[in-house]
């Protein structure tokens, strides 16, 4: 068997993994478009994260190395780490909602299935590409991926809605350019980036967690919910990456 293990710059996905890469991208951006049926393409994005795993796993496809086989187990069980952990606080938090009209009719959660969906497939997906390229080039790739397909959500968002949710989009837009800055900064100063990253993350959880608290008046579940949901997946994206490249080796750089 090889276990050879390639320095993480020269590596490169095979054919496969990229073609299953555009296909989940393709599926996100069909799933933003308004139609009938337009929920279903987020199908694909899935298909593309745990197709070639699986396909793998039975034989068909094989490993590059026992180093790749490594990886994808360990992210594996970081995505199963993270979706027990909201599993286990839909429990624990349950209380905080379960007076509200709305929760008692319609039986929901701080995390739905869709949400604990997505976060199964961003989880794995960061865990898998931060090691298998190493935090710098990982992360720089993975903050632009983010950057471009925030920024396809925003131009969505205007074209939906041009005047109404104008701030929103501008919110969205000081996001990517923190993302992109973050991301070419990670492949020169990979501990400040972290370092960035990281406050920056933290930053935007205390500004959503104080934003929150207002709506506690308000009896608007969903948004008081998609706010819970918003940090969750703020501290997953800006703490994975932010910690990935404070515990990186400086001879990953390029």
């Amino acid at each position: 068997m090889n276990t050879t293990v390639m320095n993480h710059s020269s590596r490169r996905l095979p054919s496969i993994d990229w073609i299953a890469l555009g296909l989940g991208v393709a599926g996100l951006m069909l799933s933003r478009i308004p139609g009938p049926g337009w929920g279903s393409w987020v199908g694909l994005l899935g298909l593309a994260v745990f197709g070639p795993p699986l396909l793998r796993e039975i034989g068909v496809l094989e490993d590059e190395d026992e180093y790749t086989r490594n990886i994808r187990w360990r992210a594996g069980f970081h995505a199963a780490l993270v979706v027990g952990l909201l599993v286990f606080l839909n429990k624990v938090l349950y209380p905080l909602i379960a007076s509200h009209p709305e929760a008692m009719v319609r039986k929901v959660g701080f995390f739905p299935i869709d949400f604990l969906r997505q976060t199964l497939v961003l989880t794995f997906l960061l865990s898998f590409l931060i090691q298998y390229w190493g935090a710098p080039k990982g992360v720089f790739r993975l903050l632009l991926g983010l950057a471009g397909l925030t920024l396809a959500e925003a131009i969505m968002l205007m074209l939906r809605q041009p005047v109404d949710k104008m701030p929103i989009a501008l919110a969205i837009m000081g996001i990517i350019v923190i993302t992109v800055g973050g991301a070419f900064l990670s492949r020169k100063k990979p501990k400040l980036s972290g370092y960035l990253l990281l406050a920056v993350g933290l930053a935007f959880v205390v500004d959503m967690a104080h934003t929150y608290s207002l709506l506690l008046s308000r009896n608007d579940l969903d948004m008081r919910l998609g706010m819970i949901q918003t940090i969750v997946m703020m501290i997953l994206v800006f703490g994975t990456t932010g910690i990935s490249l404070l515990k990186s080796d400086e001879q990953e750089k390029d």
